[in-house]
């Protein structure tokens, strides 16, 4: 099956999900707080992901289950080449954010730093949950997504640099936040390199956990 069509029924199937979601509320009449509704959403959302991967994975050339590269890792290397890249994607972020607002007048919207203790509440409850669903699921379907089945599917066909970018790209627009895209896609591009480099998936997953983690600590100490 062609990438684009998996990547069209991924689409199709999250929609489906969210909105299956709500029929459901709206039906059975019940109304759940706002730090509730946005983690069943993700959830949603990730769970038509991997769902995705396990459906299709073994009808698309280059994306087989069995290339995902779930496989043993040096630890210690890989924790120090994305402690490396962590700092590197920080400071190019903050490089980003100067010079949007100093060229163009335009920097983060508050709202971004709003948006987690909205979705997942404020104080300890919160946070603990934001590090389960941000710092442990995410990274983790989202790699074996992006990385491990987008990635290697679009490689096969348009070669490994536009594969990065473009994988990469859909990566920055899943976020949903137009300012982020180009944070996001480069550290897209970083676990991509990642990926590669030590040929197993769990170094992107390693980095993508600390990157999340660290926003997520800094979000909640703000906060404060």
């Amino acid at each position: 099956m062609d990438i684009f069509k998996v990547i069209f029924f991924t689409l199709v199937i999250m929609a489906s999900c969210i909105s299956a979601f709500f029929i459901a509320r709206l039906w059975i009449n019940f109304s759940l707080p706002s730090n509730i509704i946005g983690p069943l959403e993700m959830l949603l959302i990730y769970a038509a992901l991997f769902l995705s991967v396990l459906f299709f994975g073994p009808k698309t050339k280059g994306a087989r289950l069995s290339e995902l590269r779930l496989v043993k890792f040096n630890f210690f290397k890989a924790a120090s080449a994305s402690i490396t890249w962590l700092l590197a994607i920080k400071l190019s972020t903050g490089l980003y954010v100067t010079l949007t607002e100093n060229l163009f007048g335009l920097g983060p919207p508050q709202d971004n730093f709003e948006l987690i203790p909205k979705i997942f509440g404020d104080g300890m409850a919160g946070f603990i949950l934001a590090v389960l669903l941000m710092v442990i699921v995410a990274p983790v379907v989202e790699e074996i997504f992006f990385r491990g089945f987008i990635y290697p599917a679009l490689r096969d066909k348009i070669g490994m640099v536009w594969a990065a970018t473009t994988s990469s790209f859909i990566f920055a627009l899943f976020h949903g936040d137009a300012w982020l895209i180009v944070p996001i896609m480069m550290l897209g591009i970083v676990l991509v390199h990642l990926f590669e480099k030590q040929e197993s998936l769990w170094p992107s997953i390693l980095l993508h956990s600390m990157y999340n983690l660290m926003t997520v600590v800094i979000i909640y100490l703000l906060e404060v």
